[in-house]
């Protein structure tokens, strides 16, 4: 069972997690959830906290005079200390594995009129995430879109493609699109060191990505040079690994992602922080020179 906050934020749309009696508690505590998330609030244009509007678990019994309202985890705390009998558990139980539809608002901390809805379904033993607004296409994009000037529009488009598709739970498709990003990344470095004095562009076109990256290390994020072993991965992912395990494994890799491109940005931003001082400088040098 994912957690709440994956649950909301990551699970795939119609990936059915089967449940069984001995884990019941974990889809009240998706249905009942108290807690925050943080995610782009497309209402104030940043990201924000937003406040969980679930209601408390609420059940009856025989052997309660009315209706028996706490959290999830204060109830999993009063069963360990055998404050509910068998009978009440066995009700609670009932009402985690039954089928139904749920739907799960949180509210912005900032402004309280914006809006997540995240929809579930329980059926024959399983729960889904079949529905959310805004869409994960619509949230992602907007916490992605800072990456469109280092991607470039092409590379920021299979980016938004391969978050949709994962969202949808294509998970072999989702690793294609991220493959080619890492790859352009690669193939933009190669560009850049194609005038320099010694390069062999037919050596390199022979080598294999693990050896183009060494070679091309001084010109690539620290963190694709360390990490070098995602490329691997995603290719594993394409040509062997099925729709699950790609699925599983989508989450980490995107955040790869991200950080090498974090890292081309704060690159780009020093660079350019550096040119402006320069300028400034040689300008304040020639003034006090001249006068």
């Amino acid at each position: 069972m994912p957690t709440p906050q994956q649950a909301f934020l990551t699970l795939p749309m119609h990936r059915e997690i089967p449940l069984i009696e001995a884990s019941y508690t974990e889809v009240l505590r998706i249905e009942h959830y108290q807690g925050t998330v943080d995610c782009h609030c497309q209402g104030c244009g940043r990201e924000a906290v937003f406040q969980s509007k679930a209601p408390l678990l609420t059940f009856r019994s025989g052997h309660s005079p009315g209706a028996v309202r706490l959290s999830v985890d204060e109830y999993e705390r009063a069963t360990r200390h055998n404050q509910f009998s068998p009978e009440q558990q066995f009700v609670v139980q009932q009402l985690a594995l039954r089928d139904r539809a749920f739907t799960v608002e949180f509210s912005c901390t900032r402004n309280g009129e914006h809006k997540l809805f995240f929809f579930f379904r329980v059926h024959d033993g399983t729960v889904s995430k079949v529905g959310q607004w805004p869409s994960v296409a619509a949230l992602e994009e907007t916490g992605i879109k800072k990456y469109r000037g280092v991607l470039g529009e092409r590379r920021f488009r299979e980016f938004s493609r391969a978050v949709g598709l994962h969202a949808h739970a294509v998970g072999i498709g989702a690793f294609v699109y991220l493959r080619r990003i890492f790859e352009g990344l690669i193939d933009t470095a190669r560009q850049a060191a194609t005038g320099e004095p010694g390069w062999d562009e037919t050596a390199f076109g022979r080598c294999r990505m693990d050896e183009k990256i060494q070679t091309l290390k001084a010109r690539l994020p620290a963190f694709l040079v360390e990490h070098r072993h995602m490329y691997a991965i995603l290719s594993k992912g394409i040509h062997e690994l099925g729709e699950e395990e790609c699925l599983d494994y989508f989450e980490p890799l995107k955040t790869g992602i991200e950080m090498i491109l974090d890292q081309e940005i704060e690159r780009r931003e020093l660079a350019a922080k550096a040119d402006r001082a320069g300028a400034a400088l040689n300008a304040i040098r020639q003034k006090l020179g001249s006068a």
